[in-house]
């Protein structure tokens, strides 16, 4: 016997976004990790951010910068292919010149008002997100014009911004319950407010990350990273993969990732180290098709772009065309002997192979600015698609202090049912770098919910030390359709202390006393220099 059935279906447009980048200038930035200052690496990463937004559909993208004084660099506005290189350009060294003072809080507060923005055109699917970037604490109070209260992340007493010598209480910022905001601390872990951000992040749905290490070697794009992740989060893209490679003169790297029957697309982002070269790179399809600057296969839609430290290349699948697109993917890296520079191209492009009027060829490399070079070269990668497959990784939200555990958790479901029989690990990275593994169960016997639900979890109980842990989560296992897949998320924690993460209500006497002290060396400093000066003169 059989059946007919009449089935109806609806397009679902891509969800859009409201974006809100807030990046600290603050004196502290002014410091270097490795070869590059905090403050260079911050406008390379918020630069790769601005220009992976994506122009000419429905989302917008504001930019705040802040130390004690908060400023609108970019306020919120619909990003299309004609402002995007203006956007990009705006993040750079005059103005982020460090200087001063650090108001976390009001670098956040300002950013929510920019995604207060009412949009022209209501959005079917919306995602309001904010990105913060610091490398110290919230060490100075916002006075708020709009209702002449001071704030900090967490409330309690902070620091006067008209007279950092005084102690003000502030309130707690609340942020709307539609925006997440995710966070990132580079520095060393015991100098950044780690974990106020931690929690404030968590309670907005969002997760927060810590770079606690000087950005060289496998290190040197980690912060590029960290802000491709959140993009990818924020547009709904599963990561599958960021690792990083070294590859020596005359080799080619085939680097393998699968792309699912109801995939509807990925982006590829390859990193470059600033001002060192570039190495070509494509995508090859599973029926061996070449997607790159210069050939696209019929039906595919293509998105490229570049930094000063990134190169990606975004793709759509051709509809209705499953064996073209499902399967293994290559990411193909070459090093043929010699790099290329390309630092002064910021664009994005659009191309259809039907339509060749938004087709841009110059991407990428110029004749004219390649030099001989055989040394091994490292670069990074990041890789996500935009997949009905997803994992989503959870640690405790709340404060955890040392010797309590960190509940891990990842949700991994398929079109909202739940993916079993998955292999769920996690490394984990002590703020000490120790590094250990731990296997996450859908068992029912770990805290996991109920056996086979999609939901694996354990409990990581090292935490021994105070400050920054990280947690790498990978899942491994089969799609419905019998197809391999590989998801990952980078997610870090905040253990505390002996100085707790929530500020006292009121502070003790030996604070109000190292205030005092404070007073007193300005003093003794000032009238030093009066006295050298005199000297001087004499």
């Amino acid at each position: 016997a059989s059946w007919t059935f009449a089935l109806n279906a609806n397009i679902v447009q891509p969800v859009d976004v409201d974006a809100a980048l807030v990046l600290d200038r603050s004196g502290s930035m002014a410091e270097m990790v490795g070869s590059r200052s905090k403050s260079e690496a911050c406008i390379t990463a918020g630069r790769l951010f601005a220009q992976l937004i994506r122009p000419d559909v429905q989302d917008r993208l504001c930019t705040v910068k802040y130390n004690n004084v908060i400023n609108v660099l970019q306020g919120m506005t619909l990003v299309t292919s004609a402002n995007q290189p203006g956007i990009v350009s705006q993040i750079n060294s005059t103005e982020l010149a460090p200087a001063d003072s650090t108001s976390i809080a009001g670098g956040v507060m300002v950013a929510l008002n920019e995604l207060a923005t009412p949009r022209s055109t209501p959005s079917a699917a919306l995602n309001k997100m904010m990105l913060v970037l610091t490398d110290g604490k919230d060490n100075t109070a916002y006075l708020n014009p709009g209702d002449g209260q001071y704030y900090s992340l967490l409330g309690g007493q902070e620091h006067d911004p008209n007279n950092w010598f005084n102690l003000v209480n502030t309130n707690a910022i609340n942020p709307p319950a539609d925006i997440k905001i995710y966070a990132v601390g580079l520095g060393k872990s015991d100098e950044i407010d780690t974990g106020r951000l931690d929690v404030l992040a968590q309670t907005t749905g969002a997760y927060s990350g810590l770079v606690n290490q000087d950005l060289t070697g496998e290190h040197y794009f980690d912060l590029e990273k960290y802000f491709t992740q959140v993009y990818m989060d924020a547009v709904d893209l599963a990561v599958i993969s960021d690792p990083v490679a070294t590859i020596h003169g005359g080799e080619t790297h085939r680097i393998p990732f699968e792309v699912l029957r109801g995939d509807v697309g990925g982006l590829v982002v390859v990193y470059d180290k600033l001002g060192a070269g570039r190495l070509p790179y494509y995508l090859e399809t599973p029926l061996g098709e070449i997607i790159d600057v210069t050939s696209l296969p019929t039906g595919f839609q293509i998105r490229h772009g570049i930094t000063e430290t990134a190169r990606f290349t975004e793709f759509r699948n051709p509809a209705g065309e499953v064996n073209r697109y499902a399967g293994t993917w290559n990411l193909v890296v070459m090093h043929q002997g010699r790099l290329c520079r390309d630092d002064k191209k910021y664009f994005t492009t659009h191309y259809t192979h039907a339509t060749h009027d938004q087709y841009t060829s110059n991407f990428g490399f110029v004749s004219g600015d390649c030099f001989a070079y055989s040394d091994p070269v490292d670069y990074g990668f990041s890789i996500g698609v935009g997949s009905n497959l997803r994992m989503q990784a959870y640690v405790t939200p709340g404060i955890v202090k040392i010797g309590e555990p960190i509940h891990l958790t990842a949700a991994i479901a398929e079109a909202g049912l739940p993916s079993i029989d998955c292999n769920v690990t996690v490394t984990a990275r002590t703020p000490g770098g120790a590094v250990s593994h731990l296997t996450l169960y859908d068992d029912g016997f770990h805290v996991d919910g109920e056996p086979d639900d999609g939901e694996y979890a354990n409990d990581f109980t090292a935490t021994n030390e105070s400050g920054g842990y990280e947690f790498l989560f990978r899942a491994t296992g089969y799609s419905r359709d019998g197809e391999p897949i590989i998801r990952e998320a980078l997610r870090s924690k905040y253990v505390e202390g002996i100085v707790p993460i929530t500020p006292p209500a009121n502070r003790t006497d030996d604070d109000r006393c190292c205030l005092f002290i404070k007073r007193l060396v300005m003093i003794g400093l000032v009238l030093l220099v009066i006295i050298i000066l005199l000297l001087l003169r004499g």
